[in-house]
């Protein structure tokens, strides 16, 4: 026996199950962002601190290397100071030229890198580094600077230090004659010089002034 309402009741089951489905999508939907979305997020940030990992790790492949040399350039400096033999100093100053050359290069490597790098932080850090470095190699140049000023005027430090003792000893000694030019006792702590009258005194004293003038000019 078939109910007296068909036509309605399907009618109505068909409204049912059209509105069931439409909630069971949307709660399909919702629940695929829900879930997929800090999954997503999650994926793009391990992506982006991974990269920022490897450039970091590149970048500091390239420091180690300068730091390398310039910890090479300090002992060189230091072995350049305590030699006496000029073949031996020419070894070091091409030693010294190829490191500096070296901690260069990589700083110019540095530079062209740090425009394509997709990291703040690595690009942040680059910047810092190539700042750090180039003090270290503006400090370098002028080091070689007066090193070659130096040479070119045919002087040495060793030397400038000789000609101002011996600059030192001639001022005393003419400070000696003149109190004896003058009938004065010589100082108490420097000896007089045997048999000196007044004549050789004034010569002596005319003598020591020309040499204390050119000791002066060549510590100037």
């Amino acid at each position: 026996m078939e109910p007296i309402n068909q036509p309605a009741r399907k009618s109505a089951l068909n409204k049912f199950f059209g509105l069931f489905g439409l909630s069971l999508i949307v709660v399909v939907i919702a629940t695929y962002f829900l879930f997929n979305t800090p999954t997503g997020i999650y994926k793009s940030e391990v992506k982006m601190y991974k990269g920022t990992e490897a450039e970091q790790e590149q970048l500091l492949i390239k420091i180690e290397g300068m730091i390398g040399n310039v910890k090479n350039i300090t002992q060189a400096d230091q072995n350049y100071l305590n030699s006496n033999n000029e073949i031996e100093k020419g070894s070091l100053q091409s030693n010294l030229q190829e490191y500096q050359r070296n901690v260069i290069d990589g700083l110019v490597d540095i530079k062209n890198d740090s425009s394509k790098l997709a990291s703040l932080v690595a690009r942040k850090d680059s910047y810092n580094y190539i700042t750090a470095f180039n003090a270290i190699v503006a400090y370098r140049n002028t080091i070689l600077s007066l090193q070659k000023s130096l040479q070119e005027k045919g002087g040495s430090a060793s030397e400038l230090l000789k000609t101002k003792s011996l600059l030192d000893a001639c001022t005393a000694q003419l400070d000696i004659y003149k109190a004896m030019a003058a009938n004065k006792p010589a100082p108490a702590m420097v000896p007089v010089p045997a048999g000196g009258g007044g004549g050789g005194n004034a010569a002596k004293e005319a003598q020591l002034q020309q040499q204390l003038e050119k000791c002066q000019t060549d510590l100037a």
